[in-house]
């Protein structure tokens, strides 16, 4: 993220990976996480922060992760790019 005094820019550190586009396999990890840094350190929401942070590692927990981190574990459940954003976005719809 770029903080500044009047405007902010979030996004995740790595490059744009043109060699992944249309594949469905990119980690949208970092992408996720930069989206709570927003929340908390632009819009001032931690609550907002909190939330996605905890669905992030709720998901990640239960061993949902893409191709890339399946690499470091046998145990894990392997989904697109599509599948892990729509798992965080389920654990955010729970109260």
């Amino acid at each position: 993220a770029c903080v500044g005094d009047n405007k902010s820019y979030f996004e995740p550190s790595h490059g744009s990976a043109p060699d992944l586009c249309g594949q469905n396999i990119a980690n949208p990890y970092s992408m996720i996480g930069s989206l709570a840094l927003m929340f908390h350190m632009a819009m001032d929401r931690e609550d907002v922060a909190d939330r996605v942070w905890s669905a992030l590692f709720r998901v990640l927990e239960r061993g949902t992760v893409t191709q890339d981190l399946a690499l470091h574990s046998s145990s894990v459940n392997v989904v697109t790019t599509s599948q892990f954003g729509s798992s965080v976005l389920e654990e955010l719809a729970k109260k």
